[in-house]
């Protein structure tokens, strides 16, 4: 177990309490392309009743480079976002359409802030 901490001394303040322990590392998995890639969990949007629940973001054009069936995968995910290379996005477009996942295309990385706020924002607020 942790070692007993000292008493502070006398009119010095206490110190700060411990850090608790990082987040173990999550786990690699098999993309949509079929590549071993580590995807950390997605996080819950909101908590309590009507919750959104977890979001997916791939940021990606979505081009096949294997035989896996990404269409099937992306269908796997309870609601996905997909944003795409503006001009580039014809196979992210399709994937979407056939997956039900919505898309976003960006010009910029400095684009992706307010889009996800856009495509992620709360109607109920």
């Amino acid at each position: 177990g942790p070692a007993a901490r000292p008493p502070p001394r006398p009119g010095r303040p206490a110190p700060p309490p411990p850090r608790p322990p990082a987040p173990a590392r999550p786990a690699p998995h098999e993309s949509l392309s079929g590549r071993k890639v580590v995807v950390p969990a997605a996080l819950p949007q909101g908590a309590g009743a009507g919750a959104r629940g977890r979001v997916v973001l791939l940021l990606s054009d979505c081009r096949a480079t294997d035989a896996v069936d990404a269409g099937a995968a992306a269908r796997g995910i309870d609601e996905l976002v997909i944003l795409a290379p503006a001009g580039d996005d014809d196979e992210a477009r399709h994937l979407a359409r056939e997956s039900g996942a919505r898309i976003a295309c960006i010009d910029s990385v400095l684009d992706v802030p307010g889009v996800l706020n856009r495509m992620l924002a709360d109607d109920r607020l």
